[in-house]
């Protein structure tokens, strides 16, 4: 059932951050070991799978069960889904699923902090854990600015971009990074060329740090403390109401 749970896996919701793997093998090869399984619904009006978990149980009999994808396109799906998984809680103990974006999944759960505090350390304990396993970067800036786009009051501003990746590029490389400075317009119609226009407030960053802003990673105030990005206060205000952006959720692991 691979290539029909990769086109699922294809035409699933999509939010801010989604990302593809178009290769079918990425899917059929991922599904190919140890002791999973899939449990699903082929409720498209042609007869295709419209929403399903995969399941990788580390100990069959009691779990924890690793649901490693949730495909699903509306909500009543997503529920669906979930009553599954709490069809099986009078044999599996615990399940860990990856949140999906905008939902919480502490919403589903009673008393969670007493939960944490009775099963803490044991085999079966109920907690949330936040990692960021995944790294994505801007390799072309005015490509991803000229994809942008808000229904925020226009702004302008150069943007002096340093990008460390230039050191380890071969000598002879076509590309050398994205170092340099740039007029951005963000707006309706966002743009990026290379420039600078000395009467435009300034932000040095590196394109590390702006490429989290461009994806509403981390607001420009935020990061402004924490990274490398810097800018006049009256900016920096003026980039956070400039893309007030969700949460990115790649939601496919690569």
């Amino acid at each position: 059932d691979g290539e029909i749970i990769h086109r699922a896996r294809l035409a699933r919701r999509k939010t801010h951050g989604s990302v593809n793997i178009l290769p079918a093998t990425v899917t059929t090869s991922d599904m190919d070991y140890g002791d999973q399984f899939g449990l699903g619904y082929f409720d498209n009006a042609d007869g295709s799978l419209s929403h399903c978990i995969w399941v990788n149980p580390e100990k069959r009999d009691h779990g924890t069960y690793d649901i490693k994808w949730v495909i699903w396109n509306t909500p009543e799906q997503y529920m669906e889904l979930l009553q599954v998984i709490k069809s099986l809680d009078d044999q599996v103990h615990r399940v860990k699923m990856m949140e999906q974006a905008g939902i919480q999944l502490q919403d589903f759960i009673s008393y969670p902090l007493r939960q944490h505090n009775l099963t803490r350390r044991s085999e079966w304990e109920s907690a949330n854990h936040a990692i960021a396993y995944w790294q994505i970067r801007m390799n072309d800036i005015p490509a991803c600015l000229a994809r942008t786009h808000t229904k925020t009051k226009t702004i302008q501003f150069n943007l002096e971009l340093t990008d460390p990746i230039e050191k380890y590029l071969d000598t002879d490389s076509s590309w050398r990074g994205t170092k340099g400075e740039y007029i951005v317009t963000v707006g309706e119609e966002s743009a990026a060329r290379r420039g600078s226009n000395p009467s435009l407030p300034t932000l040095k960053s590196s394109v590390n740090a702006f490429s989290r802003f461009w994806l509403g990673v981390r607001p420009a105030s935020g990061l402004a403390i924490t990274d490398d990005f810097t800018a006049p206060p009256d900016l920096l205000a003026h980039l956070d109401q400039a893309l007030p952006l969700p949460q990115p959720m790649p939601d496919w692991d690569y």
